[in-house]
């Protein structure tokens, strides 16, 4: 089943929500409170367990604050729909799980959510660093936080029996994106293309993690991801824009 009523009317809602910020953006801090409540409610209603509330809500916030980054009403419109999409994809997979906590489907459409979800918040927060004067090591340890939150919640989803293995594997995810924090810091590269960098640099790691904890790792899939990946990375620092020193 890929449609849910309750999700479709809080992602409707969602949707709503971010357009009120593009037509008026003093109200931005009003629609976060709103849109916060919102997510809790819908994940009272539609999520398995409520703590799952803050993965969504920092999806909705991310994607709420990268808005004021684009200054094109037409991208503005697309992202909107994309982002409500997404938001809608999210508590669909939640309200699957609660049917059926091994609900492949579900743990895909989670994965894909949340990957899509930091992508969001890795490129908002770089916006914001590269706009206002936040001292680097907040960012690390914010990035940090955010990123183990997102591991955790996904990594508990494959092996809920194994927490502790799951909070140590999200604690080296979070702490291998602090690395990499530290390192673009030094990159003269714009909001987006840190996003995507850091967002691989993730991926890299969590695929691996996630084969290992599925039993499903294999040195071959390994080096052809890693071999892929690499080269992604390397298109994308030559044919992105370089920002003036």
């Amino acid at each position: 089943m890929f449609f849910h009523l309750f999700s479709f009317f809080y992602a409707l809602i969602y949707f709503f929500a971010l357009e009120i910020i593009v037509f008026y953006p003093h109200c931005f801090f009003y629609v976060s409170g709103g849109v916060a409540f919102i997510v809790w409610l819908a994940a009272k209603k539609v999520a398995y367990r409520k703590s799952s509330f803050l993965v969504p809500l920092i999806f909705a916030w991310s994607a709420m604050t990268l808005l004021f980054l684009i200054d094109n009403f037409q991208q503005e419109q697309i992202f909107i729909g994309i982002s409500s999409f997404l938001f809608y994809l999210f508590f669909l997979g939640m309200y699957r799980l609660k049917s059926y906590l091994k609900d492949k489907t579900a743990q895909g459409l989670l994965a894909a959510t949340s990957l899509a979800g930091l992508f969001l918040f890795y490129s908002a927060g770089w916006g914001i660093y590269l706009n206002f004067l936040i001292p680097l090591w907040i960012m690390i340890l914010v990035y940090s936080l955010i990123t183990f939150l997102f591991s955790y919640y996904y990594l508990c989803l494959i092996d809920w029996g194994k927490k502790r293995k799951c909070v140590l594997f999200s604690l080296i995810l979070s702490l291998g994106i602090a690395e990499m924090v530290w390192g673009v810091n030094f990159w003269p590269f714009g909001y987006l293309s840190t996003g995507v960098i850091l967002l691989i640099i993730y991926f890299l790691l969590w695929d691996i993690i996630q084969n290992f904890l599925k039993g499903e790792f294999t040195y071959k899939r390994t080096y052809f991801t890693f071999l892929l990946f690499t080269f992604l990375i390397g298109i994308i620092l030559y044919t992105t824009k370089w920002l003036p020193f």
